[in-house]
């Protein structure tokens, strides 16, 4: 029967361990001390962990019966070698059990009847807590008011109990170090965040001086034109203008508080694209095929969804293929929790065996083109990944791309 109620009492205590809040550990693992002292009628019960770098061991947790004295506070950074018969045990990962001090032999003043009796122990069992082979500590239950002898199942059982205190203070450690490393990085994105937004007003401050200075000596000298070094200058300005644009739209997306996401009708999202880009599709001869079903809802934010469509349509329409009658074709399915939105074209195609760890590089352009920036793919990149998708490409030189947005999705 006591076998029994030890084994319910113990699934008892795991299930807690599994539900716990990390900052409720430390009360639980009290409680949980609790209980298992009072059910093996132990007066005392604690945890102790090993310090080995500096050969001592400290006591962290205690429960002590009614009218036990505590020991805690004068048990902290005891040496090691003054309690070898604990330490020795534990390394080879057995536990110390004592069912009667009175039959220890008397050993002298430093042995383990020295040790025990006058803390009017009569009985002990302290078991190795161990984890991947590494000794932590021991968890212990003294027996102060009565000696008990434990039966071999007990000692299993408090053997499970302290693997269970294992696993638990490991999980508690990993979360900590967890949050620790999440505070870091935060407090590093703060500064980088921080950092990219004078980065940016600075060079902007300067780029617009330079085309104000510049402007100023077309007025004053407009016979300066003429020279070349004036017209590579003028050149030099206008890129610098573009590059600083392009760059603080990337911030933008990537430092900026993240906009509300909206239920959005998917079909109209890119119809709207559609038609904004109809005359330069009707110039270069692609039709577009809207093929998502007009009923399809997505969660995103609309103005990122609506750039990453115009970038990819107008991508399909400016890469198109003279040899063939193009196209550009939307449509979707859905894969596990994303919506897999799928924009394939017949065009040019894209060598991936060479470019494939850069085609969503800045400033990366893979076919001549006099509106080919290369930046258009990395901000897509990045608007889709603050939506909490990803993307990806299939494509093959002389045949056509296809580009699949994995936006996440649930049924709304």
């Amino acid at each position: 029967m006591e076998k029994n109620e030890l084994q319910n009492l113990l699934l008892k205590i795991t299930t807690t361990y599994i539900n716990v809040d990390f900052d409720e550990v430390d009360s639980i693992i009290d409680q949980s001390l609790r209980e298992m002292g009072m059910f093996v009628s132990a007066d005392r019960a604690y945890v102790f962990s090993y310090d080995f770098q500096n050969s001592t061991t400290s006591n962290t947790f205690e429960w002590c019966a009614q009218g036990i004295s505590s020991e805690i506070d004068n048990l902290q950074l005891v040496a090691m070698d003054s309690i070898p018969y604990w330490v020795n045990k534990h390394l080879r990962g057995q536990p110390l059990y004592v069912p009667n001090v009175k039959l220890l032999p008397n050993d002298g003043p430093e042995g383990l009847r020295a040790i025990l009796e006058p803390q009017d122990i009569k009985s002990l069992i302290t078991i190795p807590m161990i984890l991947d082979d590494d000794l932590l500590g021991f968890v212990g239950f003294d027996f102060v008011k009565n000696s008990y002898e434990l039966s071999e199942t007990e000692i299993t059982l408090l053997t499970l109990f302290a693997n269970m205190l294992v696993n638990v203070q490991n999980r508690k450690a990993k979360e900590q170090k967890l949050n620790s490393f999440l505070s870091i990085t935060q407090n590093q994105n703060e500064k980088l965040k921080h950092f990219a937004h004078i980065l940016s007003h600075n060079i902007r401050s300067h780029s617009t001086n330079i085309s104000m200075i510049l402007s100023l000596i077309s007025d004053e000298y407009p016979e300066l034109h003429e020279f070349q070094l004036i017209r590579l200058l003028n050149t030099s300005s206008e890129k610098l203008s573009e590059t600083i644009r392009h760059l603080n739209k990337v911030i933008l997306i990537n430092t900026s508080t993240p906009e509300k996401f909206s239920t959005l009708n998917l079909h109209e999202v890119i119809d709207h694209a559609i038609r904004t880009l109809k005359f330069m599709a009707e110039n270069e001869g692609v039709i577009i095929e809207n093929q998502i079903p007009k009923n399809t809802i997505c969660k995103g934010v609309e103005s990122y969804l609506d750039s990453i469509f115009m970038n990819l349509i107008t991508n399909g329409i400016k890469f198109c293929s003279d040899e063939r009658d193009s196209f550009v074709k939307i449509y979707l399915k859905e894969e596990d929790h994303y919506l897999v939105i799928f924009i394939e074209d017949n065009g040019l195609g894209i060598n991936l065996n060479k470019n494939r760890e850069k085609i969503f590089g800045l400033y990366k352009t893979f076919h001549e083109h006099p509106d080919s920036r290369g930046i258009g793919l990395f901000i897509t990149k990045n608007q889709i990944e603050a939506m909490g998708g990803k993307i990806d490409v299939e494509s093959v030189v002389g045949k056509g791309s296809i580009f699949k947005i994995y936006l996440p999705h649930e049924e709304y």
